[in-house]
């Protein structure tokens, strides 16, 4: 995961602004929060300040209409709000608000693949939204 973050980071620093590469460092900005370093290898006091609200702002902020996007964001709003910033009402009410712009359409986990780390966690998340809203009880 280290090495990971260390060529996206250092893509993003260069100036490389790619929808890739944002949506990857806002994961792995976000799960260096959400996971302990032994998990991560990453320490979130090295994390550059600010950096999760420009990736969010680079990939469209509250204005998206990117479903990829939108459930991303949905999904961590739900796990750890506080790792996306200070504010957590505010990131739970955009998660909130996410969510229903999705309306139940949530991307395949085939989205995902050969994505790392970032498509990992997301196809595992996609794959259990879509099998809870398929179940009886729903």
């Amino acid at each position: 995961m280290k090495a990971e973050w260390d060529i996206l980071s250092a893509q993003w620093l260069d100036g490389v602004r790619a929808r890739e590469t944002a949506l990857r460092l806002l994961f792995l900005a976000w799960y260096t929060c959400s996971e302990p370093v032994h998990l991560t290898g990453l320490d979130e006091a090295a994390l550059p300040e600010g950096l999760i609200e420009e990736l969010f702002e680079f990939l469209g902020g509250e204005a998206t209409q990117d479903a990829e996007f939108l459930f991303v964001v949905a999904v961590m709003a739900d796990v750890a709000p506080w790792c996306l910033g200070s504010n957590e009402r505010r990131w739970e009410a955009i998660g909130e608000r996410f969510w229903a712009r999705l309306g139940g359409a949530v991307p395949g986990a085939e989205t995902f693949l050969g994505r790392g780390e970032y498509g990992e966690y997301f196809a595992m998340q996609a794959r259990a939204v879509i099998e809870a809203a398929a179940r009886p009880d729903n």
